[in-house]
This record gives structure tokens, sequence and C-alpha cells, in this order.
């Protein structure tokens, strides 16, 4: 049985998703909303910090795009772009608790008032950066109209921090855990075109127009 549908027929409300993508809730507000509650969520366990290595993370995602990607040109400009920003982090601290881990969008159900998570399967101990990374990239995925110019305006950006909370992540850091995301999603697209139609060829269209903002059109530092 769809776990899923049965319990959406039990609470108010529907998905952040739904939300989102039917233009019921603005996407600042919506981001607000969940770094607020990830805020509420990191304090049920004590926060650490370690400083940053990039270079795990860039060969998963190598050996992910090596089985071949859409416009393979422009991935590996965008993936070089991505490596310079991850030299330049080396080092920083980075912010962990334990988090979500599959902190999309349709995991959190929100009824116009309260936002609640849903499926905690896969959490553990890990940068927070990475759950936030998950949530925005489907904010700009799944937002009525996709923003003008970046994927994620300043003013976006800055609600979602403001509800989570400054001390605990840094916009460069941010900003490198969603490019990250996006080349991920990105090397998951399929290589043919045949099977990107409908809804997945509007995910991965949008995918794609960001990471190429983001890393060909701001490439001086994340």
């Amino acid at each position: 049985p769809d776990a899923g549908a049965a319990l959406l027929a039990w609470g108010d409300g529907g998905t952040g998703q739904d939300a989102l993508s039917e233009g019921r809730i603005a996407l600042g507000d919506l981001a607000a909303h969940v770094g607020r509650w990830m805020a509420a969520l990191h304090r049920q366990s004590t926060p650490d910090q370690a400083p940053f290595d990039g270079a795990w993370m860039l060969r998963r995602l190598d050996q992910m795009a090596a089985r071949g990607v859409p416009a393979p040109h422009r991935f590996r400009a965008c993936r070089a772009t991505l490596g310079a920003w991850a030299a330049h982090l080396h080092g920083a601290p980075v912010h962990r608790a334990v988090i979500h881990g599959d902190l999309r969008l349709g995991n959190l159900m929100w009824d116009g008032h309260v936002m609640t998570g849903i499926d905690f399967e896969n959490t553990g101990l890990h940068p927070i950066c990475r759950d936030a990374a998950m949530v925005l990239c489907d904010c700009v995925i799944w937002a009525a109209e996709a923003p003008a110019g970046a994927p994620l305006p300043d003013d976006v950006m800055a609600s979602f921090v403001g509800g989570l909370g400054a001390d605990v992540v840094s916009l460069d850091m941010l900003r490198f855990f969603i490019a990250l995301r996006l080349l991920h999603l990105w090397a998951r697209t399929p290589a043919r075109a045949v099977e990107r139609v409908g809804r997945k060829a509007h995910v991965w269209r949008r995918v794609r127009d960001a990471a190429q903002t983001m890393l060909l059109e701001a490439s001086d530092g994340p």
C-alpha cells in the first residue's frame, strides 16, 4: 500500500511541494518555515563541527557522472567551478547535527500554519548543509515560477538562514552544498531524451538551468 497516500488522507493540508508548486505559499515564507523546522530538529541533538573536505564528495559526483550525462561539456564546466569552490572552502568549519537525511519538500507536511516532518529513516550525524541543500534545491525545482536571476534570490536565502540560525551555517558553505546537490541531480538525469518527458522534463530543466546559473554565471566563488 502507498503509506504516503494513507498519511495524507488522515492529515490536514498537504506536502510542502504541493503548497509551493500550486502557489499556496511564497518561496521566501516557505524557506523561513523550513529553516525554523530544521532548527527545532537540531535542538534534539548536540551539534558539533568538523573541518570541510570536499574531495570525497567530488569523487562520488565524478563516479555518478562517469555513466554519462546530458550536455556533458556544460556539466564538466560546472564541475570545474565546483572543484574550485571546494578548494576555497577546504578546512573551513562545517556544522553538524542529527539531520533528517531525506529532507525533500515531499517529506514536509504543511497545513497553512504548521510544518511537520515525516519519514525519518535516514537520520544521522551529518553536515546541516546537507539537509539544507536538499530542501532548497526542491524549492528551486517546485517553485510555481522559476525565480529570475539566481536560483535562490538573496531574500529567500536570508529568510531560510534567519529561520535556521546564522550561527550554524555560512552562506558560502550552503551555496557549495546546493551546487553539489544540483550536479548530483544532473548526473542522475537520463542520458536519453526519450526518458526525459512530462514531469521529469520539468525537473531536469530546472536543475540544469539552476546549476549553470550558480556555477557558470557566478564563478568567482560560492
